[in-house]
């Protein structure tokens, strides 16, 4: 990760001074005041990184802390579920698949859910390679 800032760094500063010479050969900045016009341009550029991290930084917490909310929401209704069903734990992938499926429906998922059904079986002679 160092090296990455570290290589973005010296781009950075290569692409500064790029910018800075050729504003230089047309006249449009003096050689004199090359050097801190290229410091200028990479602190604007880090600065505007280090604001750019933060704020994806900010919303990725934001964004965890609502997925963990939600987890902790299904999490629950997935215990209240099985207690209803008879306060037992659930005993095969069957009855996972049909909690799972009730607590699809009551969160209103849109899509498409598993029907509770039989394990798959696998045939005779299947060898994983």
């Amino acid at each position: 990760m160092l090296d990455a800032g570290m290589h973005f760094t010296e781009t950075s500063q290569e692409q500064a001074e790029k910018v800075v010479n050729q504003l230089v050969k047309d006249g449009k900045a003096r050689r004199k005041d090359s050097e801190e016009l290229v410091q200028q341009l990479v602190r604007r550029g880090r600065k505007a990184t280090e604001q750019m991290v933060s704020t994806v930084q900010a919303e990725i917490s934001k964004q965890m802390g609502k997925f963990a909310g939600r987890l902790d929401d299904i999490e629950s209704r997935v215990e209240e579920l099985a207690q209803r069903a008879g306060g037992r734990e659930a005993t095969d992938a069957t009855d996972v698949v049909r909690i799972i499926t009730l607590v699809g429906q009551e969160a209103g998922w849109r899509r498409h859910l598993v029907q509770a059904r039989e394990p798959p079986r696998y045939r005779q002679g299947f060898r994983a390679e």
